[in-house]
């Protein structure tokens, strides 16, 4: 086997011996065959041809068995790069489909979020209002009481004097009482 390997020619390498081929394997052939007889071989032009005929056949034979092994390889590979397109055309899907849900979650995230910000700015400003409408009744009713405390702490200085005046009164009619008891009893 090592020696018919080493006797063939690979005419990808060598395009000078393109379409060649059988012509040097069968050159190559019978220059093995007549080397292996020596002179006094009785071998006939007959029996050679015979021979050469069979050689040429195993070698169509062994050339046609390749062919359908390339051939078969090659349907094989096809196949092996067709799954794989598919497969990757199924990630390049789910991959798009993962970056489409990623979005629409985040579009839903972001809708949540300035939600959120306007329910609290609504709620900051409800209780701004509330806070201000309840400082301004506790300005009111501040303003309430200050009053009542001046109109009570007036009513307060109008009583004291008038109790003032009341006994300064009293305190002169029991004096004039005593004086008029006085100059009448003596």
């Amino acid at each position: 086997m090592s020696s018919e390997s080493s006797n063939i020619i690979d005419i990808r390498a060598n395009n000078k011996y393109a379409g060649k081929r059988m012509t040097i394997i069968e050159k190559s052939a019978k220059m093995e065959i007549a080397s292996t007889y020596e002179e006094g071989d009785s071998m006939t032009n007959e029996s050679m041809n015979v021979l050469f005929n069979e050689l040429k056949a195993d070698m169509r034979e062994r050339e046609q068995r390749t062919k359908g092994e390339v051939i078969e390889r090659e349907k094989r590979f096809e196949k092996q790069l067709a799954d794989f397109n598919h497969a990757a055309e199924r990630r390049e899907e789910r991959f798009l489909t993962q970056i489409d849900t990623f979005n629409k979650e985040t579009k839903e995230r972001e809708e949540r979020l300035n939600r959120s910000i306007d329910e609290i700015k609504t709620s900051i400003i409800t209780f701004q209002s509330v806070v201000n409408q309840s400082i301004q009744t506790s300005k009111e009713d501040i303003k309430t009481v200050a009053n009542e405390i001046k109109d009570t702490s007036k009513h307060v200085q109008t009583l004291a004097i008038t109790s003032i005046a009341a006994l300064v009164a009293v305190t002169m009619s029991i004096a004039a009482l005593v004086i008029t008891l006085y100059f009448t009893i003596k």
